[in-house]
């Protein structure tokens, strides 16, 4: 099945947000099991920052699927 654009951005985005995530929870647990306190606090930053991330891509995915597309646009002003 052939994708649109649109929905092609949307799966690239949602294989990023999983990966984002998990980048996020790697560190989380990584900086669990280290000893040294700057790696640590290193690690829970890049943590915050992978969430961060995630979150992004989140907003980035809702404002895509409610915008109304270029076609639907050019459409109603035509009419």
């Amino acid at each position: 099945m052939k994708h649109s654009p649109q929905r092609f951005d949307v799966d690239r985005l949602s294989a990023e947000i999983r990966e984002c995530y998990q980048l996020a929870a790697d560190c989380a647990r990584r900086a669990k099991a280290e000893a040294d306190p700057q790696l640590r606090h290193d690690l829970l930053d890049m943590e915050r920052r992978w969430l961060f991330l995630a979150r992004s891509y989140e907003l980035t995915r809702q404002l895509g699927r409610s915008a109304p597309s270029r076609a639907s646009q050019d459409a109603r002003a035509g009419a």
